[in-house]
C-alpha cells in the first residue's frame, strides 16, 4: 500500500465556514448562547 502522509491544504475550510465559526465566537464573547439544559428545557423533544 502507498499511504501519503504528508499533510495537504485540500481540506482547508471554506471561506463561509470560517465565517461562521468567527461569528459564533463573538456571540459566545458577548453573552449570546443558552447552555445545553437551558435549551433542552425550551425545547423539549415530544
Amino acid at each position: 500500500m502507498e499511504i501519503s502522509f504528508v499533510k495537504d491544504d485540500e481540506g482547508a475550510l471554506q471561506p463561509h465556514v470560517l465565517e461562521g465559526i468567527a461569528k459564533g465566537q463573538a456571540d459566545i464573547e458577548a453573552g449570546r448562547f443558552i447552555t445545553h439544559e437551558e435549551f433542552k428545557k425550551k425545547f423539549p423533544v415530544k
